[in-house]
């Protein structure tokens, strides 16, 4: 039988963050070639992917789905809210989570979360 790959992450390459309250899976990929430090989201149609070193989409291959409004502020509610699993904020636990698995660059502990309601496009 013959296997086919819809994508170039396994779901064992990333970090799952959480879910936001409308269904938007939050995910760090290990590994994620490049210099930029950034996270993804999927569902619901979606799959894009935003900055954390500042508020701006960072487009790449079939990563290019942009939020809503609404979407937008569930995301920066979720990120500011605390995650069950690890005593730490959404916010922090990617902060962890993209320095755990990315080497390429590192942000500090306490990098502070841009202003994702005033986000680029």
């Amino acid at each position: 039988m013959k296997r086919v790959v819809k994508h170039r992450h396994s779901i064992y390459a990333m970090a799952r963050v959480g879910i936001t309250s409308d269904n938007i899976e939050i995910r760090v990929y290990t590994d994620d070639p490049g210099h930029i430090p950034h996270f993804h989201f999927i569902g619901d149609g979606l799959d894009g992917c935003i900055r954390i070193d500042k508020a701006e989409y960072f487009p790449h291959g079939h990563h290019k789905s942009k939020l809503n409004t609404k979407q937008i502020r569930k995301l920066v509610k979720f990120l500011k809210s605390n995650n069950n699993h690890y005593g730490l904020t959404n916010w922090q636990t990617l902060l962890l989570f993209w320095n755990t698995n990315n080497s390429d660059v590192e942000l500090p502990d306490d990098y502070p979360m841009p202003d994702y309601l005033n986000i680029e496009e």
